[in-house]
């Protein structure tokens, strides 16, 4: 992932970054980004704002919250290298897609501030490593801003503004070689 500390400005924020992550809020902060329903019926909210999923049953009882690389700052006005509308938060929680197996072990979060596809253990929420990264290249990231996976293990990422393109990540196995 990308290091913010001499990138940001702290104009750009709505609030005073120093180097951790957003202010606590309890409520939904703007720009909630996505909605994704597991098959054990968990409601999934991203708050791209805050750098966090929350989780509810489908009757709307809060379970948990985790946050995805909590230290990112949540900038307003430039995501993924590009200007954006004034006032907009960044952060790092764009789209959600969860592994095919039965239990959908696993969950993808496109972070298109730090150009990375983050891969979380989907019951704890905790981070075990990223796809990707800042770059143009095959492999690498600019602004993914969407992503999907299928029953093979496969992990396809789709890319706005100046990259508008889908890369596809196959999975290797560690006893392949």
């Amino acid at each position: 992932p990308r290091d913010w500390s001499s990138d940001v400005c702290s104009s750009d924020l709505g609030y005073k970054w120093t180097g951790g992550p957003p202010p606590e809020e309890r409520n939904f902060v703007p720009d909630l980004h996505f909605v994704e329903i597991s098959k054990d019926r968990k409601v999934y909210i991203g708050e791209r704002g805050q750098n966090r999923i929350q989780v509810f049953t489908t009757d709307g009882k809060f379970l948990q919250e985790y946050y995805v690389s909590p230290n990112t700052p949540a900038q307003r006005g430039a995501c993924g290298g590009v200007t954006t509308v004034k006032g907009s938060p960044c952060g790092t929680v764009y789209k959600a897609a969860m592994s095919k197996d039965p239990q959908q072990k696993y969950m993808f979060v496109a972070d298109g501030h730090d150009d990375v596809i983050w891969i979380l253990d989907r019951q704890s929420g905790k981070t075990l490593g990223y796809l990707g990264g800042h770059g143009r290249l095959a492999g690498q990231l600019f602004f993914p801003n969407s992503v999907g996976t299928d029953s093979h293990g496969n992990v396809f990422t789709g890319e706005v503004r100046n990259s508008k393109r889908i890369q596809k990540f196959a999975p290797v196995l560690a006893n392949s070689r």
